[in-house]
């Protein structure tokens, strides 16, 4: 597969979320997949159950957009609480540590892969990708803008971005 068509799968499977943004990751080795997974709500955590009233959208996905539901009342959002703030009122764990987690449970080892991510990591997320061995971060849009990229440089962790006009011509 293409590194077009690996964040084109990152993208479709981040509509699996139940969160109000979707984000897909995928991650590969000499163009193969061997190991995928999006941000997911664990089972008992119930913080942002109370705030949520989503409405589904149907049809498909205008471009842009990361995941089939509409912000309605997320917390986070709401309270401006991104890239870590708080943690303690986030109910979701993020897609990268999700699939780094689901390859170690699979016995998958990641050392030396590529990462394909919707979105351009958070802070915690880049502190589990760069122990886990991934040298190479592809993301797609800057919903958190570029950050500590000091911190991939330093541990030798190449990015790239293949910007969404690109990724859905």
């Amino acid at each position: 597969m293409t590194d077009i068509e690996l964040m084109r799968r990152a993208a479709e499977i981040a509509g699996n979320t139940k969160c109000w943004i979707g984000i897909g990751c995928v991650i590969a080795k000499d163009g193969q997949i061997i190991s995928e997974a999006w941000n997911e709500t664990l089972k008992g955590e119930e913080y942002c159950l109370k705030f949520r009233n989503r409405e589904v959208k149907k049809g498909p996905l205008p471009l842009g957009e990361a995941g089939p539901y509409q912000n309605r009342g997320c917390v986070r959002h709401d309270l401006g609480l991104s890239q870590g703030k708080e943690i303690e009122k986030a109910c979701s764990v993020h897609a990268e540590v999700n699939v780094i987690s689901k390859a170690a449970r699979q016995g998958i080892k990641v050392e030396g892969a590529t990462m394909f991510v919707t979105s351009f990591p958070c802070l915690i997320c880049m502190r589990s990708i760069i122990p886990a061995g991934i040298k190479k971060v592809i993301y797609m849009n800057d919903f958190y803008k570029p950050h500590h990229l000091e911190l991939f440089k330093k541990n030798r962790v190449e990015v790239k971005q293949i910007p969404e006009n690109i990724v859905w011509k």
